[in-house]
């Protein structure tokens, strides 16, 4: 079992490193590839983190978060969780697929998308999730906006905080 243990440890410890250098390194991000700074196509990427929160939760299911991302984009992260359907593996019992709405806001303008994941709703410690953000449309600078952005990371169970990497591309007219 302490097998098992040193396994968790590590891949965690992994984890946290690759945050905590991606955190050190997104300041250093050149200006064509700054998400607010340009037009055409861009790539962007960094992290995410996010809290449950209540305040004009319209989900369905009552899961909403409120978060920040740092990176090429910086700004607040607003997800609605929509749907969630049990992925029906006997192997992984615990995986879901879920659906939800994104809305970045930025000091140049907002990103709307539609969210469509997998996560492990195992009640044990933290779920690892993965998703695709399917940018549907902007506001302000952001007008017009198409692309995608692909987020991966963790939950913990016992505080509803989410962290994780996002990375994607845009394209601004």
């Amino acid at each position: 079992m302490s097998a098992c243990r040193n396994t968790t440890l590590t891949k965690t410890a992994l984890a946290v490193m690759a945050v905590a250098v991606l955190t050190l390194a997104v300041p250093a991000v050149p200006a064509s590839w700054a998400g607010e700074a340009e037009r055409g196509r861009i790539h962007v990427f960094g992290v995410l983190s996010a809290a449950p929160t209540d305040d004009d939760c319209v989900s369905p299911i009552g899961w909403c978060t409120l978060g920040t991302l740092r990176g090429s984009l910086r700004g607040q992260y607003a997800y609605t969780m929509m749907s969630v359907i049990p992925a029906e593996l006997s192997e992984a019992p615990m995986i879901s697929f879920y659906t939800g709405q994104v809305v970045i806001e930025t000091r140049r303008g907002r990103i709307f998308g539609a969210d469509a994941g997998s996560i492990d709703l195992s009640p044990f410690g933290s779920g690892p999730y993965s998703s695709v953000v399917t940018v549907t449309g902007g506001e302000g600078h952001f007008a017009g906006v198409q692309g995608y952005i692909q987020i991966t990371g963790t939950i913990d169970w016992t505080t509803g905080q989410a962290i994780g990497l996002y990375r994607g591309e845009l394209t601004i007219p």
